[in-house]
């Protein structure tokens, strides 16, 4: 399917110069983009956690691509081979070789026995829930989940019983309030890393709990795929049980990998039901190629140099909160458990309006940095959290500058009684 793909582009690129001969262009004919220059090869390849903009490096605090990877020159040779669409859905002359390669090295990384990949994250997470779950099912799921599970909750129709954040006293209380009915699939729900918090879920609790009540599990790895674990292959690896223990995982390709496309690990048998009634692989358009290839590549680079670079990462994790203890702050706290190997900060302030004030005063030079106030959804199945100022901790970057220029905005702030409350 993917070389009548290529057959096809070249046909249409035979017929563009047969028409540009025919009006006797004299001028070649030029690319809609110009060549790389030495300077943009050299941004394709860095690591730091910076960003060139028109008036100088800022910290980039902001992205989710947490070690820096970069797929290089990968994705212009994958246009060079393929083009750049792949013209259809997976079953519609849309998959090519390097797709089913790259299914395959995900399900060889994470001990899985295959993977199917999707054309962003949010569609993965929305397509798999309603594959698997209908309204006949049940679903137990932490109250803590980002708004993306909650939408493909609602999407599968299933009633969801919730249980509180990280508690699994909780947990165990639900899951035995929950009656067992013949034929019905029952799942608890939950993140390898919490977007909204940052907490990492306590797997094992949960994979106990899930055996003796005989519960199937999915859990979303979007954010902790490539953070957690040795050598960044999870929640698992984290918590050191057979990637086995979880029936469905739903990853990312959008933040540690420096791509897009979303994915889902699973047995053999599960994957290929998704083939046929997965929505987002049915009916939405293949992965574009130069983003797989970017994705191959900066997979390739996590798998060889994976367990040094998340090294780096909580250094700084740990560099953080302990210049965050010493600034002893009493108006900005921390949401959530402290945990080193988790980049994904979350600072809550005294109300949403300081909170701006902080974020737009970092973005001021002398060492300006990129951090962001998070933005939650509205009209999902739970209270959207309290406003937070969100940090996504590099491993690349290189000093202390904008920590100290962080702490210097939050102190800066605190006990200041002059901003309007506008936190719910």
């Amino acid at each position: 399917m993917g070389l009548l793909g290529v057959n096809v582009d070249l046909r249409i690129a035979g017929c563009i110069k047969i028409v540009a001969k025919s009006l006797k262009y004299t001028h070649p004919m030029t690319t809609l983009v110009p060549p790389l220059t030495d300077r943009d090869r050299e941004m394709l390849h860095t690591q730091d956690a910076h960003l060139d903009t028109n008036e100088g490096f800022t910290y980039d605090l902001a992205s989710r691509n947490f070690l820096g990877l970069s797929p290089g020159d990968e994705p212009a040779k994958a246009i060079r081979r393929y083009g750049v669409g792949a013209c259809g859905p997976r079953g519609f002359y849309g998959t090519f070789d390097i797709h089913l390669d790259l299914e395959r090295e995900l399900a060889q990384f994470l001990n899985m026995e295959a993977t199917i990949i999707y054309p962003s994250a949010l569609s993965a997470v929305t397509s798999v829930l309603p594959v698997f779950v209908g309204r006949q099912d049940v679903l137990v799921c932490d109250d803590g989940v980002a708004y993306p599970l909650q939408c493909a909750m609602r999407l599968s129709g299933a009633p969801v019983y919730w249980f509180r954040h990280q508690n699994m006293e909780d947990l165990e209380r639900v899951l035995s309030c929950v009656p067992q009915v013949r034929g019905q699939r029952r799942y608890i729900v939950c993140e390898g890393l919490y977007q909204d918090s940052g907490d990492v879920v306590p797997l094992r609790a949960i994979i106990e709990l899930r055996t003796r009540y005989r519960f199937g599990l999915i859990v979303d790895e979007c954010h902790s795929f490539g953070v957690l674990g040795r050598t960044g292959r999870g929640i698992t690896e984290e918590c050191e049980v057979p990637a086995s223990t979880i029936d469905l995982l739903i990853g990312s390709m959008e933040t540690t990998l420096g791509s897009v496309g979303g994915f889902c690990a699973g047995t053999q048998e599960l994957i290929n039901h998704q083939t046929l009634n997965g929505q987002a692989y049915c009916f939405s358009a293949a992965l574009p190629l130069p983003l797989v290839a970017a994705a191959r590549e900066t997979l390739k680079l996590l798998r060889g140099r994976g367990e040094a670079e998340l090294l780096l990462l909580r250094q700084q994790v740990r560099l953080f909160y302990s210049r965050f203890i010493d600034a002893q702050l009493r108006t900005f706290s921390i949401r959530g458990a402290q945990n080193p190997h988790s980049p994904i900060i979350h600072i809550e302030g005294p109300n949403e309006t300081a909170l701006r004030v902080v974020v737009e005063q970092c973005r001021i030079a002398p060492n300006s940095m990129q951090v962001s106030l998070a933005q939650y959804c509205t009209g999902g199945l739970r209270p959207t959290p309290r406003p937070s100022i969100r940090l996504c901790i590099k491993a690349h970057c290189n000093d202390d500058k904008w920590l100290l220029k962080l702490v210097e905005e939050l102190k800066h702030q605190q006990g200041q009684h002059r901003y309007e409350d506008t936190t719910e």
